[in-house]
């Protein structure tokens, strides 16, 4: 099973877990309001019958393919989850393969989230759904099913302490060098292709070194067939090597000269926030985790750059009302991490 909204719900639940205590539910209900509008599906374990069994061990030859007709309708019972004496139970959902193998084996069946809400009225003795319940849980019960209901999904951005190669998103933000190049590697790769070494000026550190540590060769070829990139400018790549994400968005930041520079300084920092953005939803991105651009090695304060990332991120939110998508704005030290916060409070 591949479905976008399932893996979106499964990013969200993620994330929302990561999070911890007080950690916004709204990435969650766009995921689950989304996935509900648009038939997303999820997996449903499910009892198969003794008498289709029966026919199918007594079934000569069965091979991949071949059909065969059974002799009475058989109804198939959805797995249960006992909840307490009086025979009231749950049933699981799961949002992948992944998440339905972490329990026990079984056949399972797909089945649209908005058809199994709706079913809840016909099971007197089900509690709810306990979708990925090995995991990242949720019960969606008859109110949670209510709220999913009347929900309005849109954009959400909110304040993660940890690194963006923590979360579980569609993108990852890269606070990338113009080179585009990165990795304690690359000396050594540009030495042995018999390249100045100069390339790899400010490319072995940071986050920037550690996504393509991550990522692996591939992301280093890519990069480098990609010409390098401005300041201000943000360009995608696939994510290779790196499992929490589908594609890798390389911003370059500007590096902070002073109050002298204050005004440039801050319109190119935009601007990596918007081109990363646009990038991401014209991919369809349902989620992308930012780093605190330039406040590392380019000098830019945390205070300032902070600042200039929430106001960019929801004035692009404002300008584009009809995408969904949820932004995390991560924070790699507790200073940055109280900045962001200590907006939210002013």
């Amino acid at each position: 099973m591949n479905d976008r909204y399932a893996k979106a719900l499964e990013r969200a639940l993620f994330n929302w877990y990561y999070t911890g205590d007080n950690a916004p539910s709204e990435p969650v209900f766009n995921a689950l309001s989304e996935g509900s509008k648009n038939g997303m599906q999820l997996l449903v374990p499910i009892e198969i019958p003794e008498a289709l069994l029966q026919q199918l061990m007594n079934a000569e030859s069965l091979q991949e393919g071949t059909t065969f007709s059974i002799n009475e309708e058989l109804p198939i019972r959805f797995g249960h989850i006992p909840v307490d004496e009086d025979g009231h139970y749950l049933i699981p959902v799961f949002t992948s393969e992944e998440q339905l193998k972490m329990g026990e084996e079984s056949p399972a069946m797909n089945q649209p989230i908005n058809i199994l809400m709706e079913s809840l009225d016909q099971w007197p003795d089900c509690i709810g759904l306990v979708v990925n319940p090995y995991s990242n849980k949720i019960l969606i019960d008859h109110n949670i099913r209510e709220k999913i209901i009347t929900f309005s999904p849109k954009s959400h951005v909110a304040f993660v302490k940890g690194s963006v190669l923590d979360l579980n998103v569609s993108a990852v933000v890269n606070s990338a060098n113009k080179t585009l190049l990165g990795g304690k590697a690359v000396d050594e790769i540009l030495l042995a292709e018999d390249e100045n070494i100069h390339e790899a000026f400010l490319c072995g550190g940071g986050l920037n070194g550690a996504v393509h540590e991550a990522a692996g060769r591939a992301l280093f070829d890519e990069c480098r067939s990609l010409g390098g990139c401005n300041v201000g400018d943000a360009k995608m790549t696939g994510a290779y090597g790196l499992s929490n994400a589908e594609y890798i968005i390389h911003a370059v930041g500007p590096i902070y000269m002073g109050d002298e520079t204050e005004e440039e300084s801050r319109r190119l920092l935009a601007s990596c926030y918007n081109k990363a953005l646009d990038l991401a939803s014209e991919k369809g991105c349902d989620s992308v985790a930012f780093p605190c651009i330039s406040a590392g090695a380019q000098g830019y304060p945390i205070g300032k750059s902070a600042l200039t990332a929430l106001i960019t991120v929801v004035e692009w939110f404002e300008a584009h009302p009809d995408v969904v998508m949820n932004v995390y704005l991560c924070s790699f030290t507790e200073n940055e991490y109280k900045n962001y916060l200590r907006l939210i409070k002013n």
